[in-house]
This record gives C-alpha cells, structure tokens and sequence, in this order.
C-alpha cells in the first residue's frame, strides 16, 4: 500500500478519535452518559498513536525521509496535548459535580 495514502488514512482515524475525545468531553459537562463515546476514542486514539509512532520510525531512520518522519511526530505530539487538555477537562468536570 502507498506510504502516502497509509498517512492520510492514519490522520483521518486521528480527527476521529480526537473528535470524539472533544463530544465526550461535551457530554461530561453536560451530565450525559460518556461510555459510548469514551472507550471507542480511547482504543482509536492508542492504536492511530502507535502507528503514528511506528511511522516516523518508519520514515525517519528506515526511508530516511525526515519530512513525513517530523509530520508524524508532529501529530503524535498535537494529538497527546489535546488527548491531555481533555482529560483535564473531564477531571474538573467531574471534581466540580462531586465534590
């Protein structure tokens, strides 16, 4: 399979996964039931992250193409600060409702 569509496939599951990080964090402020959302973004966003990972391995000490190598280090990095903002979101949500 192409390098390039591999990529593009891989970022497509990353929008993913990070948008249903953010409709989880929307409906923990809202005081919604999260599990539907929750789990399904936690398993997409580990297994995009380690390919990710895999792939600016991959493209930088393998195919030495250190252009696509820092574009994925990029968006494993991007992705883990939102994935991180997140879940200090649904913390203070949840620190606020009980207490």
């Amino acid at each position: 399979m192409n390098s390039a569509l591999v990529g593009i496939l891989g970022l497509i599951w990353l929008f993913a996964a990070l948008t249903l990080i953010v409709i989880t964090a929307y409906l923990v402020g809202r005081n919604k039931p999260t599990g539907y959302t929750l789990v399904p973004a936690i398993l997409m966003l580990v297994t995009t992250v380690a390919s990710l990972m895999w792939q600016s391995y991959t493209f930088i000490l393998v195919k030495k193409n250190l252009l696509l190598g820092t574009v994925a280090l990029i968006l494993v990095i991007l992705a883990l600060i939102v994935a991180g903002e997140t879940v200090q979101v649904i913390r203070k949500k949840i620190t606020c409702r009980y207490g």
